[in-house]
């Protein structure tokens, strides 16, 4: 099995970058539709250089955190109280190394939903950059191997003692940092229902739930479970369980109550009960 295809079994969404280059220049390629997810879409990446789309990697998005000047990086972290060194030497660190001498990219997958990227500067000079979104929640890549750096025509390689196959979750002090970092209109205040929760309500979301088979596939089921805990109704969890269940065969409890704990209701780009009445308008009975 190819590295490539090694990334599509490990839920990572690639994009096509230009031999030479840094980043793809197709128009749209940073939209969900244009990513690449699956092996028989690999003869897109022929004889190119490949990206990491953060945004839309599953089952959770991923992210970067990109030492521009990795000297310059720590001693920012370390004034803000972040012992960085603990991360990049965990035991199950991933980096990405381009080669380039005091530099460093560090992955982290992201349980809790998409973060706005955010550029660090020390004397008008990039030393560090927190990368997942734009503030539009489209993607933002990182080049990935065994892509060419444009520069060195030295292939980017994998580091650190852990594996990409499992990229760890952004560590709880770091995700805080990087949010303080938000500019107020980033900091989305949480979603509150524009359906009262009411016995009509309620009736009126199961019946377009019925309409929706929950034999489907992760992402669409994991819209559904976020849409309805975004109603932010005392039902919502009950709801959510028993419109789960009705496809026995392929619930599981494990990733159900993952979901549920997942869930941010300050998501940059939430998911509404929209996302429902528009699948049921278009008959997903059978997934």
């Amino acid at each position: 099995m190819n590295l490539l295809t090694t990334y599509c079994h490990n839920g990572l969404c690639l994009v096509a970058i230009p031999r030479g280059m840094k980043g793809p220049i197709t128009a749209g390629w940073n939209l969900r539709e244009n990513g690449i997810t699956n092996v028989e879409q690999l003869h897109l990446l022929s004889d190119s250089n490949v990206g990491l789309a953060h945004t839309y990697c599953q089952p959770y998005p991923t992210c970067a955190i990109d030492f521009d000047d990795l000297i310059k990086a720590k001693n920012w972290f370390q004034k803000n109280r972040v012992e960085i060194n603990r991360y990049i030497h965990a035991d199950d660190a991933v980096h990405i190394v381009s080669g380039k001498a005091n530099r460093l990219k560090l992955l982290f997958r992201l349980k809790a939903g998409l973060m706005p990227s955010q550029v660090i500067k020390e004397d008008a000079k990039t030393i560090l950059e927190f990368r997942c979104a734009t503030r539009k929640g489209l993607t933002v890549q990182d080049v990935l191997p065994p892509s060419l750096h444009p520069e060195t025509q030295q292939p980017y390689r994998w580091g650190g003692k852990g594996h990409y196959s499992q990229i760890p979750f952004i560590p709880e002090e770091i995700l805080t940092l990087w949010k303080s970092l938000l500019t107020p209109n980033q900091k989305t205040k949480p979603t509150i229902s524009s359906l009262p929760e009411s016995p009509k309500n309620i009736a009126i979301l199961l019946e377009a739930l019925d309409k929706i088979s929950s034999d489907c596939d992760y992402e669409t089921y994991r819209n559904i479970v976020w849409a309805i805990k975004s109603t932010a109704w005392s039902v919502a969890d009950n709801i959510a369980l028993l419109w789960s269940q009705k496809t026995l065969g392929r619930f599981s409890e494990d990733t159900f109550n993952n979901l549920l704990n997942s869930y941010s209701p300050g998501n940059p780009n939430p998911i509404t009960v929209g996302t429902i009445f528009h699948l049921a308008k278009m008959g997903m009975k059978h997934g």
